[in-house]
């Protein structure tokens, strides 16, 4: 009966843990993570109390829970402390684990004690209380910080995003989907090799299997988008050379989906795969370590049945997603067979399952397939270095431009938001409602930013807008700045950003700005008095360069109406919400004061309304001398 009723509190105690974690941490992937050392230890400790045959009584019950509520606090603490260097860099996790061994000590001593008592009862409780303690040590100092850095903390170092439960479910789904087809198709290609027909109709056989069974894989994400394009220019009636850029193990599948006539050059650890390689093998595939002639006859045989060739001209995948220097061999292999070049744009798998990953990120697929290449066009070249060279700038230009088509806000939100991720359910949910307000100015300042590379964000708060900028254009010089020390080391410690997107923690008022080529003041100026907000404006332009652009983003007091929404909202939040810090009161501005200063400074004024709520204009200042 004792057993039972402690099973009971158990459940109960257990349920009420996991509510109240899921609700702090507003996470199911954080909460698991607190929650499960603790279900581990206590199975250890029934099974070791089970071995040892110590019977469960009155007291060892409330013992018991006890036990169960320092491994809460051991686990909580230590989730605490991993987090807290995931998001500041600050490694706090050793002072908690000190407390945390002394708070274990005291309850060892306090009650290992016991252990030498006569009767049963009171000696279970020492073992018990021994047993539990050391089990869930062993648990919170090795177990959570192990599998945090392998789900966190050791992929953010390798510039790969924390696995979340549901693309991790999901990658799980399609990559044990991918192995149950290679299985079909080795069991296939056993049934085809058996059939009374030629050894061209299986081949093409195989081919159309494997083409379809491609296509299966890449559709069997529901969380990666698909965008395919371009497919008009596709005419498989004449064979042709396509080549494509590398970054992921998708760019296979994404190639050979499009038409079953087309088969891939690969390295050894493709051709030589216990998975496909049998099947690819026999599909006609070519192996790049066989040798020029071998290869070239090869290739030969496959373009007198109507197959093409692609080739990846990198020569291996990509480690940053840009293309990278093209080699000689497709272009050299085009000359010989006398062929045309087509190139395939495949842009988004480095985003979804980059080189060396296993997750499957939620983001998009795209493939574009460009118009032929007459190789033999004299605009190319006549030597085979010049066609490299003038054909690899050519797909790079391409490359470019579709990757900037395709990164819009929609793509780019995952990748931002994945340095947020685990930082807290309320900035999670705050980038969500910025992100659904702000996206389209972000686009409209992309696009107004232009060429300019030397940008300034004022005020950038978390940094949402400084990294759609950066990711728009990695070449861009961006830094971000605010007075809120919190905000600005949240965004410092976001794990996918290059050296040139830095954050820093400072006052506006007291530092020097130079030679920047867009300045952002979105949402800072009402936050300053009168004479600081033309101090600050001052600044500003001093501090642009000819031709650059200074953003002002802002209330204005002309709106009578839409304004009064504008101080409530500012006020909730910086009250209630606390989402912004301020030192001093309000004093926000009309758009004649913006004008005259605009004047004064023979800067170019232009106003647009923001807002169809508030009061928020933007004011875009151009500096032209």
């Amino acid at each position: 009966m004792v057993k039972n009723d402690f099973n009971y509190i158990l459940i109960v105690s257990a349920s009420i843990v996991f509510l109240t974690l899921l609700l702090v941490y507003g996470r199911i992937e954080l909460t698991m993570l607190s929650f499960l050392p603790m279900v581990i230890s206590w199975i250890w400790i029934l099974g070791i109390a089970a071995i040892l045959d110590i019977k469960f009584n009155f007291v060892n019950v409330v013992i018991t829970t006890f036990i169960f509520g320092l491994g809460d606090d051991f686990s909580i603490f230590v989730t605490d402390g991993l987090l807290n260097k995931y998001k500041t860099g600050k490694d706090t996790l050793k002072s908690y684990q000190s407390a945390i061994i002394l708070s274990a000590l005291t309850t060892i001593v306090g009650t290992g004690v016991l252990i030498f008592a006569k009767h049963p009862a009171i000696h279970s409780i020492a073992l018990i209380s021994v047993l539990g303690i050391v089990c869930i040590l062993f648990i919170s100092f090795i177990f959570q910080p192990v599998l945090f850095g392998f789900f966190v903390q050791n992929r953010i170092s390798r510039k790969k995003a924390p696995v979340t439960l549901l693309p991790f479910l999901l990658s799980i789904s399609s990559f044990t989907y991918f192995l149950l087809g290679c299985l079909f198709l080795h069991s296939k290609l056993v049934t085809i090799l058996l059939l009374p027909v030629s050894k061209k109709r299986k081949k093409a056989m195989i081919n159309r299997s494997l083409s379809f069974y491609a296509k299966t894989v890449i559709y069997s994400g529901p969380h990666v988008k698909k965008n395919i394009s371009g497919l008009e220019n596709l005419d498989m009636e004449k064979p042709v050379i396509f080549i494509a850029n590398h970054t992921s193990f998708l760019d296979i599948l994404l190639a050979i989906m499009l038409n079953p006539k087309i088969v891939l050059m690969v390295k050894g650890w493709v051709y030589n795969s216990p998975f496909f390689g049998p099947i690819i093998r026999y599909a006609g595939y070519i192996y790049t370590d066989d040798g020029t002639e071998e290869n070239l006859r090869k290739m030969q045989a496959l373009v007198a049945d109507g197959y093409s060739l692609l080739i990846f001209p990198e020569g291996t995948r990509s480690e940053d997603g840009k293309p990278a220097r093209f080699h000689k061999g497709a272009f050299h292999l085009a000359e010989e067979l006398n062929l045309d070049i087509q190139p395939l744009l495949l842009h988004g798998a480095f985003d979804v399952l980059p080189k060396g990953d296993f997750l499957i990120r939620p983001g998009a697929l795209n493939v574009r397939v460009l118009p032929r290449i007459k190789y033999a066009e004299a605009k190319w070249g006549t030597l085979l270095r010049d066609k490299t060279k003038n054909i690899s700038a050519f797909y790079k230009t391409e490359f470019a431009d579709y990757k900037n088509e395709m990164e819009d806000v929609s793509y780019l939100k995952h990748k931002i938001f994945t340095n947020y991720i685990f930082k807290g359910p309320v900035l999670e949910w705050y980038f969500r409602i910025k992100w659904q307000l702000e996206s389209k100015n972000y686009a409209y300042y992309n696009t107004l930013t232009g060429d300019r590379k030397r940008i300034l964000d004022i005020g950038c708060g978390y940094g949402f807008l400084s990294f759609y900028l950066h990711y728009k254009n990695e070449e861009r010089i961006i830094t971000g700045i605010d007075y809120d020390e919190e905000k600005i080391t949240i965004a410092k410690h976001s794990y996918n950003k290059t050296v040139n997107l830095n954050f820093q923690f400072e006052d506006i008022m007291r530092i020097t700005i130079t030679g920047h080529e867009v300045i952002f003041l979105n949402d800072v100026l009402h936050y300053l008095s009168k004479e600081k907000q033309f101090n600050l404006l001052e600044k500003c332009t001093a501090a642009l360069d000819k031709n650059g652009i200074l953003f002002i983003r802002d209330g204005i007091t002309d709106l009578t109406e839409k304004h009064e929404n504008t101080k409530r909202t500012e006020a909730l939040s910086t009250g209630l919400f606390s989402f912004n810090k301020k030192e001093e009161e309000f004093h926000f501005f009309s758009s004649n004061d913006i004008r005259t200063f605009a004047k004064s400074h023979n800067l170019s004024f232009e106003m647009q309304q923001h807002s169809n709520n508030t009061s928020n204009v933007l004011f875009i200042l151009r500096k032209n001398i």
